[in-house]
């Protein structure tokens, strides 16, 4: 009651009113709400950066182990941790890199079984065939040196003689087949091959300088004496330096290497002619192989070499690249004379 003096008394009723407290918690509802899904967002894209950051080498990893199964190639993987998933890393590049490795020496050494394989079965025809004309040939050279001894007229002796030089022609092709088919020939020997080599350029020497080809030697002194006949090694060396000399174009150059590497001696011929296509590299030792017209080779002369270095147990690598040139690399053991 606020006063008596009022008729009837007087009464002040105050009403609470609850609209502020409810736009209060109205706001505190809104605030609450707002930090909730602010946090949720913050946690979840935190969440997603380090799960990235924790499974993104995972994914680089295996779409590295994908990109070498559907192509046989790899390179380093881009992952540099020095965690557990840096050691997967390294450990399956080393693997892959071993398998890589492996894989092209089989696929090498299959390749030398082909050409291995084409080569005997060749031999083997030759041999046969040299022999069935070798027994003719004997008879025809024996009946020549018998007419020789009876015969008085002078110009049949010039006659018989001409015949007995065309035969011997023959016996020694026939000879060379053989010794292409491995029977009587690739004999043990021993060679000089900076004498070989220089002899070699004394024989093409008028070939060389029609084509005004540049020749630079790099001949290592003192080189031992290689383990294969001297004969041999003479043909070989002049069918690879045909080769290239028939490779480059007039002025062209061809460079001639010795040196002893390893416990082998090795002769490399280098030219810078117009190169083997990258689908014919696998071809060129097979036997009647050739790139060039049928009358500038019988595509004879890289089989033969590498039977005759093979032969010898050495062996002969060929890498090439189209219109920049090719490089011959023959390795050959030292003879020892212990041996005989």
């Amino acid at each position: 009651m606020l006063s008596i003096d009022v008729e009837g008394n007087l009464y002040l009723v105050v009403l609470e009113s609850i609209h502020q407290e409810i736009l209060s918690l109205k706001a505190l509802f809104t605030s609450f709400a707002f930090s909730f899904i602010a946090a949720i967002l913050v946690s979840i894209l935190l969440a997603a950066v380090i799960t990235a950051y924790f499974i993104s080498p995972f994914a680089r990893l295996n779409n590295w182990l994908h990109t070498y199964m559907h192509t046989g190639k790899s390179d380093e993987p881009e992952i540099h941790t020095s965690d557990e998933i840096g050691f997967l890393a390294d450990t399956f590049y080393s693997m892959v890199s071993k398998i890589i490795e492996e894989e092209k020496i089989i696929r090498e050494q299959w390749d030398k079984i082909i050409v291995a394989e084409k080569v005997t079965s060749l031999g083997l025809l030759s041999a046969g065939m040299a022999h069935e004309i070798n027994n003719p040939l004997g008879s025809i050279l024996s009946h020549v040196n018998y007419l020789t001894e009876v015969e008085k007229d002078a110009e049949k002796i010039d006659s018989l003689n001409w015949i007995e030089n065309a035969a011997n022609r023959i016996a020694d092709i026939i000879n060379r087949i053989l010794a292409y088919a491995g029977k009587g020939g690739g004999q043990e020997g021993k060679s000089d091959l900076n004498r070989v080599i220089q002899e070699t350029l004394a024989i093409l020497k008028h070939d060389i300088q029609k084509k005004k080809i540049d020749v630079s030697l790099s001949l290592a002194k003192e080189l031992p004496e290689a383990k294969i006949h001297e004969d041999e090694l003479k043909q070989v060396i002049l069918n690879l330096f045909l080769n290239a000399i028939q490779a480059v174009e007039p002025g062209g150059s061809i460079t001639l290497e010795s040196c002893l590497q390893n416990g082998s001696i090795i002769f490399k011929i280098t030219d810078n002619g117009r190169g083997i296509k990258p689908e014919f590299i696998n071809n060129i030792f097979d036997p009647f192989f050739t790139t060039r017209s049928a009358d500038s080779g019988s595509g004879l002369g890289l089989s033969v070499s590498y039977n005759i270095i093979k032969n010898a147990r050495g062996d002969i690598r060929v890498e090439s690249k189209l219109d920049k040139g090719t490089v011959v690399e023959v390795l050959i053991n030292v003879y020892e004379y212990s041996d005989s």
